[in-house]
């Protein structure tokens, strides 16, 4: 993939990833991160393998869009400076004249679209619709996990843990609740994990130590390395995380241990099915129903 890199505020950079040849005809599409990276070499191998994760992700579901992502490498993401952040981004979209579009991804919401948007046309985040993208994308997990346990019943009865309650985490524990699961939840800020019918256990040590029937990712990329993948306590790795194993070598440990792992390509794509709605059917999109998108 080519990799683009632009002068971000506060001594940031600004990353935008394309997998393949992106024209407006055939535009990429990947939401925009920020994120804290060890190096300027670890923060383009992210945005590479974003990028090449969404191309699998609208390849699945032929949404009409190619694959990329922004990745923005920032000292501290919460205390960068956003309104600066957002005229980098418009520029370099604004640059590739309508090959690349972008939404909300980790550390950034529907306020830092909502100033995108009125700098530059490429912005994909549901800002006209009452349908938003993250629960879109939440909405999706819970439909993979639905069908990954069919032939076991389904979900009602089973154990998860999902690890990361944001609007993504906290949509999918809401869901399982719903359907009748034991759902445990996690988060780094120990409050959001407090999610109505599910077990908060942020604070009870080592979230790998429970035993559950499926982890859900949807926290950040890389969660399993090698480590976590031997201390995992589960039969399913199913999630909305993108690249969620550190390596090929964490990988290979969950599937050699008999844990089946779904690709995110397929489980994480109600945000990139939503896109495609409002990109080619932009009136029917801001007047529809979110449970019909």
């Amino acid at each position: 993939p080519l990799v683009l890199e632009y002068e971000g505020p506060g001594g940031s950079t600004v990353y935008v990833g394309c997998d393949g040849p992106l024209t407006p005809a055939f535009p990429g599409n990947g939401g925009l991160r920020i994120w804290s990276y060890d190096s300027r070499d670890e923060a383009i191998d992210e945005c590479i393998g974003l990028s090449r994760g969404m191309t699998r992700k609208h390849a699945a579901y032929r949404t009409g869009f190619g694959g990329a992502k922004l990745v923005v490498d920032a000292q501290d993401p919460r205390a960068i400076d956003k309104e600066a952040l957002m005229e980098v981004v418009a520029r370099s979209l604004n640059a590739l004249e309508g090959a690349v579009y972008t939404g909300c991804d980790l550390n950034t919401d529907d306020a830092d679209m909502d100033l995108l948007s009125r700098q530059c046309p490429y912005v994909l985040a549901g800002l006209d619709s009452p349908v938003d993208t993250n629960v879109a994308t939440g909405h999706g997990v819970f439909g993979a996990l639905e069908g990954a346990l069919e032939a076991e019943g389904g979900v009602r009865g089973r154990r998860f843990l999902v690890h990361g309650a944001g609007k993504v985490g906290a949509t999918v524990a809401r869901l399982l609740a719903a359907a009748g699961a034991d759902c445990l939840t996690f988060d780094i800020r120990p409050e959001a994990a407090d999610v109505p019918g599910c077990t908060n256990v942020s604070l009870s040590g080592d979230w790998r130590q429970h035993e559950v029937d499926c982890v859900v990712p949807c926290s950040v990329s890389g969660l399993v390395d090698a480590p976590t993948a031997e201390a995992l306590r589960c039969r399913y790795l199913i999630g909305a995380a993108n690249l969620p194993f550190a390596d090929a070598a964490a990988r290979a440990a969950c599937q050699a241990r008999g844990v089946v792992c779904l690709s995110e390509a397929v489980s994480s794509a109600g945000a990139v099915l939503v896109d495609s709605v409002e990109q080619f059917d932009p009136q029917g999109y801001r007047h529809a129903r979110p449970e019909a998108v």
